[in-house]
């Protein structure tokens, strides 16, 4: 089931993944918030079947292949018992697991090539450049793989923002959302104003801020009380700019006339979230630093924007 061990030579994934080479695929439309619900736009995790049927126009003998999502071997199971060959050998079979998407998206390494095979000769994958003629004529395209590092990372961040908005207007009370709801208001751009900002009905605010959120999240995060969600946003905008890069293990300003290193994250935590905790002053031992590249880092970011 492994893509390249059923499809003809011409659909099979030629450039696979390198050691230290990552691939990442984002959501496009699955998920997406339905009329009358309340749940965000991008779910917390979203998952893709392991196993897909799609069409080899050069076999004419069976052009249906079924691919799979192949992450090992398994031995036959029968009755409750493990079934072996004749040769007393086990009998084995693939070992088929479902995709799982968090926050909108999957990183794949070296590790995972079977994965990345998978994904990228599924129907529903924007990217597969054989799409159309291995029968996606009539299926939506659910995600797409992000090859361009800048656009990566900007989308990246804006689903990360996304998700962080909807999140926090589904925890909101009902004061929270007027909150917000009045500063969103505020502003010259109508379609940020909420039109039930008044309204006691918790339901039909939440609603209609989702919406905002799932369209606009930076406008929301920022019309929150959020301190952190709001940190993050200046954060991404930062490394949106420029201004923030984060390259070899470290980030770097470039608010001057040189680049300045201000944080090193350790290696098996969030680089941004680690960030974030410097720049907030939570990491105690280096909090007077952390405040003043904060300052720097707006500072920086208020001459880009001029506000």
């Amino acid at each position: 089931m492994i893509p390249n061990n059923v499809l003809s030579e011409e659909y099979r994934v030629k450039t696979l993944l390198k050691d230290g080479e990552t691939a990442t695929f984002v959501l496009l439309n699955a998920g997406k918030k339905e009329g009358g619900r309340e749940e965000p736009s991008t779910p917390e995790t979203w998952s893709l079947a392991g196993k897909h049927t799609v069409l080899d126009p050069k076999d004419k003998v069976s052009p249906q292949k079924t691919i799979g999502n192949v992450v090992g071997q398994i031995q036959v199971k029968e009755g409750g018992y493990l079934k072996t060959n004749p040769n007393g050998t086990p009998m084995m079979i693939d070992e088929i697991t479902r995709v799982i998407f968090e926050k909108g998206r999957v990183t794949l390494t070296a590790e995972k090539n079977n994965t990345f095979q998978y994904l990228m000769r599924r129907k529903d994958n924007l990217s597969n450049p054989f799409r159309l003629q291995m029968g996606g004529k009539s299926v939506k395209a659910v995600f797409k793989l992000l090859d361009d590092k800048r656009e990566r990372d900007s989308l990246l961040n804006q689903a990360d923002l996304k998700f962080v908005a909807e999140s926090l207007v589904r925890h909101a009370k009902l004061s929270d959302l007027k909150a917000i709801a009045i500063k969103l208001n505020e502003h010259a751009d109508v379609r940020l104003h909420v039109k039930n900002a008044n309204t006691n009905d918790f339901s039909a605010l939440k609603l209609e801020i989702l919406k905002r959120a799932a369209e606009y999240p930076k406008f929301v995060i920022n019309a929150s009380a959020d301190q952190m969600a709001r940190l993050k946003v200046q954060v991404f905008e930062c490394q949106e700019f420029g201004i923030l890069q984060f390259d070899a293990g470290a980030f770097s300003l470039f608010g001057g006339k040189e680049a300045k290193e201000i944080y090193r994250p350790a290696v098996d935590v969030d680089p941004v979230e680690a960030l974030m905790k410097f720049l907030s002053g939570q990491d105690k031992e280096r909090e007077k630093e952390g405040q003043e590249s904060y300052k720097e880092m707006a500072k920086a970011l208020k001459d880009i924007l001029k506000v």
